[in-house]
């Protein structure tokens, strides 16, 4: 096996234990293996054709409404988004019997969209759903990366560039944050799809900060730690940050709507590779001012449950 391009003589890759045949072109992301079962519940019946789990990374492969889709586990964390676009990348792209790279694969066949749960530094109602436009990275696996994307417009690249330096005049600048958007046809299905899948479910469209940690990399005071945390603000940082971009003719102000831990990178680096990308998250958690809330385990199935709907009808659709 190489040791750069970790793919068998099998054409098995390291991290997913897939073949290429075994994954479709339409990817469903999660975060928590179980959640793999719980959107393949929803796939056609007797339609499932590949299943394999892999230490944190679970995979099953089926049709939704008559069409191929993958639903795939990356665990927690952009250093794991890393590692399963990489992996995608080859799986879709490498060959591994001529050791070479396919240069005629159109990489916008590949789409991939995040179902997950999120926090909101804003006040938004728990039980929303969060559809990223725009992503800002707290994390530094994609600093590991150059910015120059294949995938967006001049336009997509100066609103990138002049959100990230709005973030980085804020004292989130000592991480030296990056930003990416999301896939703007991506979003705007998943809006599309949000209201006809959840017409009672809020949704909030805007930026979605992702951050490296659960706790003080979230703002969250945790015992004796509490007198070490950097950023002991960081909420209100997040709450006050806002970008204005042109959209139609028109000026729109976004504001972070939520925070996770997986979106910048997917956005980011499937931007690099042309491939289509988009989230949406379950606000499960409300971190503004002190109505500090967390959604009961019965009422995020609930949203969750919608959530996966929307993204399944998006990716067939896109």
């Amino acid at each position: 096996m190489n040791a750069e391009i970790p793919i068998n003589e099998q054409g098995v890759v390291y991290h997913i234990k897939s073949k290429p045949e075994y994954i479709s072109n339409k990817i469903i992301l999660v975060g928590d293996p179980d959640r793999v079962n719980f959107v393949s519940h929803f796939f056609d019946s007797n339609s499932l054709e590949w299943k394999y789990e892999n230490r944190e990374i679970k995979t099953i492969t089926g049709k939704y409404k008559g069409e191929r889709v993958t639903v795939l586990s990356t665990g927690m964390g952009t250093d794991n988004i890393e590692i399963i676009i990489n992996e995608l990348h080859i799986l879709k792209e490498y060959n591994f019997k001529t050791s070479r790279w396919n240069n005629n694969f159109n990489p916008k066949d590949v789409i991939l969209i995040r179902v997950g749960t999120c926090g909101s530094p804003q006040k938004i109602p728990v039980g929303s759903l969060a559809i990223t436009k725009f992503a800002i990275g707290l994390d530094n696996t994609c600093r590991y990366y150059t910015n120059i994307s294949t995938n967006n417009s001049m336009k997509d690249f100066m609103e990138i560039s002049e959100l990230r330096e709005i973030v980085n005049q804020t004292p989130l600048g000592e991480l030296g944050a990056y930003a990416s958007k999301a896939d703007s046809i991506i979003t705007e299905i998943l809006i599309k799809k949000a209201d006809i899948c959840a017409p009672n479910r809020l949704k909030q469209v805007g930026i979605t900060a992702s951050a490296s940690g659960f706790f003080a990399c979230q703002g969250r005071a945790i015992g004796r730690f509490e007198q070490r945390m950097r950023f002991p603000n960081l909420i209100n940082i997040l709450a006050n940050v806002k970008f204005t971009n042109e959209e139609n003719n028109l000026k729109v102000t976004n504001y972070i709507i939520n925070l996770e831990m997986e979106t910048s990178a997917l956005c980011f680096l499937s931007s690099l590779l042309g491939y289509k990308a988009g989230s949406i998250c379950a606000v499960v958690s409300n971190r503004s001012g002190d109505r500090k809330c967390f959604l009961p385990p019965n009422e995020i199935e609930a949203t969750v449950q919608d959530a996966v709907l929307i993204a399944l009808e998006t990716v067939i659709s896109s």
